[in-house]
């Protein structure tokens, strides 16, 4: 039987989960326009990050059988080892821009106004701020991993199938094990980011 890495993708759901919060609440107060595009780019960057590990997991889904994993995995696995160095440092700056976003949105005049909820909505700023900067680098790192757990089992079931497709198609479903709610957790909360978006006007 397979004894590879299982994809525990509980630590994203819960990280875009607390971020999509964070910017309902934020998005929630009454906006300049420079704010407004501030909110729309961090949410842009977001989701940006987030797309990698469904762009990653949800084409494992398909190979569901020996047929389907001899005819789709070398083309899945090759598409994978094109993007995996790109999409690795890509991360990095999504992460990055989110934070440079943070200080644009602190520097808005929205924030200036002497009114109750719009002083709530900056404290909820800077707190939503505080949470990003110790969390981004920790992302881009958990990102990193995953996409290198991922590089490392989509190697190994390559080399098994040369042989054994039983076999390779026990592994990639055990490297998809428990993933499915996870997935789903994460594309409603990509869904909810890009509706807020739209809110938010072009």
């Amino acid at each position: 039987m397979p004894s590879g890495i299982k994809l525990s993708l509980y630590g994203f759901d819960v990280d875009i989960g607390e971020f999509v919060r964070l910017i309902r609440d934020l998005a929630g107060a009454k906006l300049d326009a420079q704010s407004k595009d501030a909110l729309k780019t961090m949410i842009a960057e977001v989701g940006k990050s987030f797309d990698v590990v469904l762009d990653v997991v949800t084409p494992l889904y398909a190979l569901n059988t020996e047929a389907m994993l001899r005819s789709e995995f070398p083309k899945l696995y090759a598409n994978f080892k094109n993007a995996y160095l790109k999409n690795s440092n890509e991360i990095r700056t999504h992460c990055h821009i989110v934070t440079d976003q943070f200080e644009r949105l602190k520097a808005s005049q929205s924030w200036k106004q002497n009114i109750p909820v719009i002083r709530d909505a900056f404290q909820r700023l800077i707190e939503t701020e505080a949470t990003w900067a110790s969390a981004d680098y920790t992302l881009a790192n958990k990102m990193s991993d995953f996409l290198s757990n991922v590089d490392i089992e989509l190697s190994r079931i390559d080399a098994m199938l040369q042989t054994d497709a039983i076999t390779s198609l026990d592994a990639v479903r055990e490297l998809l094990a428990d993933t499915e709610q996870q997935i789903k957790s994460i594309k409603a909360h990509l869904d909810e980011l890009r509706i807020i978006s739209a809110r938010l006007g072009p």
